[in-house]
């Protein structure tokens, strides 16, 4: 009867240790698993603060080079650089002027889908008006 009574009081003692090293170790989880997200959002931060930084430099780069962009394609500097490289441009006359006239299309009354393919014209398309020009018009 007192083996019996001793190997009760180890099994308790053996089921205590075991509860409160489960324990010990679910709260060593916790503190290992918020110092790690603790970090984690530390370093997420820090590459957001980071990008943000950068968008803004990207964002005054750009506005730079937009305002140098619109600075070099003024009317002004186009004839200061044409005077500097000596090239022999003049603005267009009246007469080397030419306007086409676009018809407005109108609204179609079949319904919208695929549309067939347009046959291909022999010297129609991008080219066809400055062979025109060129041939003295």
């Amino acid at each position: 009867m007192a083996t019996n009574r001793r190997r009760d009081t180890e099994s308790v003692r053996m089921g205590v240790l075991v509860r409160a090293l489960l324990i010990c170790a679910l709260i060593a989880g916790l503190g290992i698993g918020y110092v790690r997200q603790n970090a984690e959002q530390m370093t997420m931060g820090r590459q957001i603060t980071d990008h943000e930084q950068r968008r803004e430099r990207l964002t005054r780069t750009l506005e730079g080079q937009r305002s140098t962009l619109s600075m070099l394609s003024s009317r002004p500097q186009l004839l200061a650089r044409v005077d500097r490289f000596e090239l022999a441009l003049t603005n267009a006359t009246a007469a080397q002027r030419l306007y086409v006239a676009v018809p407005v299309a109108l609204p179609s009354p079949r319904p919208v889908g695929p549309t067939p393919p347009v046959p291909s014209v022999p010297g129609a398309g991008p080219a066809a008006p400055v062979a025109t020009l060129r041939a003295g018009r």
